[in-house]
C-alpha cells in the first residue's frame, strides 16, 4: 500500500490497525478451536490408562474426567475407587493431554507465521518514499508547558 498524499497517513493508519485487529481475532478463534477439540480427544487418551493401570475401576474412568475439569475436592470425592494416589496420577496423565493438545496449536502458528514471512517478502519497498520532510509541525521542542494544576 502506498500513499499518494500525506493526508491519507491517518486512514491508512486506520486500514492498517483494522486489518491487525480482524487477522488477530481470526488466528484467536483458529487456535481456540483446535485447542478444544484437541483438549477432548488428547485429555482422556492420556489420562484413562493411566488412571486404570493406577488401580481406578474402568467404570469410574468417566467420573474421574468430569472430577478433573471440575477440578474441586467435592468432585474427586464422588468418584468410586478413587484415592490420592490415583488421583496424583490423573492429574499428571491430564497435564500430559494438555501438552499434547497445545502442539497442535502451536504447529498452526508455524502456518500463520510461514504466511506472514511470504507476504512480509512479497510487500514493496518503500524506501525510496522515505524523507526527512515532515509535513506538518505538531509540536516544537521547548515549548512544552507542565502545569501543578489539574
Amino acid at each position: 500500500m502506498t500513499l499518494k498524499n500525506q493526508q491519507d497517513i491517518g486512514t491508512a493508519g486506520g486500514v492498517s490497525g483494522a486489518c491487525r485487529t480482524s487477522i488477530s481475532s481470526i488466528c484467536s478463534v483458529i487456535y481456540t478451536a483446535i485447542l478444544s477439540n484437541k483438549l477432548a480427544v488428547e485429555v482422556p487418551a492420556a489420562v484413562s490408562p493411566a488412571v486404570i493401570r493406577a488401580g481406578l475401576p474402568a467404570s469410574s474412568v468417566p467420573e474421574f474426567l468430569v472430577a478433573l475439569s471440575a477440578g474441586t475436592p467435592a468432585a474427586f470425592a464422588n468418584v468410586p475407587g478413587l484415592n490420592a494416589t490415583i488421583e496424583a496420577v490423573g492429574v499428571r496423565a491430564s497435564q500430559i493431554g494438555h501438552t499434547h493438545a497445545y502442539r497442535y496449536v502451536w504447529l498452526s502458528s508455524i502456518a500463520f507465521s510461514s504466511i506472514a514471512l511470504i507476504l512480509s517478502i512479497l510487500s514493496p519497498n518503500v524506501d525510496d518514499k522515505m524523507s526527512g520532510k515532515i509535513s506538518a509541525l505538531v509540536h516544537k521542542r521547548g515549548e512544552d508547558k507542565v502545569s501543578a494544576t489539574v
